[in-house]
Order: C-alpha cells, then structure tokens, then sequence
C-alpha cells in the first residue's frame, strides 16, 4: 500500500503499480483546491522559498480541528473514485489470509543433457526411491490466501527461505 500526493507522470503511477504496489493518489491541484478552502496557499514549484514553505507550514499549525476536517473532506471528495478504490483493496488486504504454505525442498544434482532425448534416458533411469545424502538445491515456497491470490518464492538457501517466511508472523 502507497499513498502518493503531487504530480507524477501515468508512466511512474503504472510502475509502481506493476510492481505490486496499491497506490491512492491524491492530484496536486486537487490539494492545493482543498487547502485553499481554508485560505492557505498551498502550492509551490522549484523557484518555492524555504521561508515560503515555513510560513505554510506555520499556517498549517494555526488550523482547527474543523478546518483540518474541512481539507480531509475537500480531498476526498475531489478525489471519490481513488480513495473509494483504494479502501476498497485495503479492506481486501485486511480481509486476506493465508490459508496454505507448501515447502518443497529439492535435492540432487542437477542433470544437464544436450537432447530431450538423453533428459528422457536420465528421468528413466533415475533412481527415485533410494534415499541421498545429496545437498539441498533450493526451497520452493508457495503461499496461498483465501482470496485465490499465490505468492510463489524460490531460494537457493535455507536463511533466504526462513528469512521470507518469518516476514509473514
């Protein structure tokens, strides 16, 4: 989850969206319109003065409780659709659960062959029911939420695997 307030190009916003964040994104002029409602100027460009930015702030500082309420309200009704949406995936979020783990820990060495042919003779031939002292490989974790949404994980150790899986408790 990601909020997000100012001027950011669709291209950035559809970025961070493919990777995975939950963006609410508040308009630039959509908060200058709501802070003006309480007659504070609060836009600014890169010419923006720090005693500029200082005097807002301090005007900021000297709000009631009524007129923090008034902006709240002004933002989000200037911007319905987004925070409609974004509350809407945060409720979903909340609502999530993991319902299964699987771990697969593969053993053995890995067989590389130069034709299907000879990965065929190699499957066939493998002896699959006689233990190995073989090595760890890696560990598959998938990770199953009872919204049908799988988060599908593949370490190449143990610490990584344990070290994902402990960001879930």
């Amino acid at each position: 989850m990601l909020g997000l307030a100012g001027v950011f190009t669709q291209g950035a916003l559809d970025q961070l969206e493919s990777k995975g964040f939950k963006i609410l994104y508040l308009k630039y002029e959509n908060i200058v319109k709501s802070f003006t409602s309480v007659g504070i100027n609060a836009s600014f460009n890169e010419s923006t003065l720090e005693t500029d930015f200082q005097n807002k702030i301090e005007q900021w500082k000297k709000l009631s409780a009524p007129d923090i309420t008034n902006i709240k309200n002004q933002m989000l009704s200037l911007e319905k659709f987004q925070t409609d949406k974004f509350i809407n995936t945060l409720e979903q979020s909340f609502a999530r659960l993991v319902q299964q783990v699987n771990v697969i820990v593969l053993h053995g060495l890995s067989q590389q062959t130069a034709t299907v042919e000879n990965a065929i003779e190699y499957i066939h031939n493998y002896p699959d029911n006689q233990p190995t002292l073989a090595p760890p490989l890696k560990y598959e974790i998938d990770i199953r939420y009872n919204n049908g949404d799988l988060i599908h994980a593949i370490f190449n150790n143990k610490i990584e695997a344990l070290k994902f899986l402990r960001t879930f408790i």
